[in-house]
C-alpha cells in the first residue's frame, strides 16, 4: 500500500559526475502497517454508521420544531379565513324614494 523511497544525494563540488541517485525500495510490511489495515475499514464503516445516527438526530431536532411551527401558522390561517367568512354586518337603514322627493318639492 505504502511505498517506500531512497534517496541518496551527494553534494561535492570537486565531483561534477556525481548525480541523484533514487532507488525504488518498498518497505516491508510492519506490526503496526498491518493493523491499520486490518483496522480501516471497520472504522470506515464505523464512522458512517455514527455520522448517519447524528446527523439523523441532528435532522430530527431540527424538522420536529418546524413541523410544529408550520402545523400551527396552517391552523391559525385557516382559522381566520373561517372568521372572516362568517362575519356579518349589523346596520339600520332606511331606503328614500327618489320619486317621492322629486314630486313634493
Amino acid at each position: 500500500m505504502h511505498k517506500f523511497y531512497k534517496k541518496i544525494i551527494f553534494i561535492d563540488s570537486s565531483n561534477p559526475d556525481l548525480r541523484l541517485q533514487a532507488d525504488q525500495q518498498e518497505a516491508p510490511a510492519g506490526i503496526g502497517q498491518r493493523f491499520s489495515r486490518l483496522l480501516t475499514v471497520p472504522a470506515l464503516i464505523a464512522g458512517g454508521l455514527v455520522g448517519a445516527v447524528f446527523f439523523s438526530a441532528f435532522l430530527a431536532l431540527l424538522l420536529i420544531p418546524l413541523a410544529i411551527w408550520g402545523a400551527r401558522s396552517w391552523w391559525l390561517v385557516r382559522k381566520l379565513k373561517t372568521e372572516q367568512s362568517q362575519q356579518i354586518i349589523d346596520g339600520e337603514f332606511t331606503v328614500i324614494d327618489e320619486q317621492r322627493s322629486d314630486d313634493s318639492h
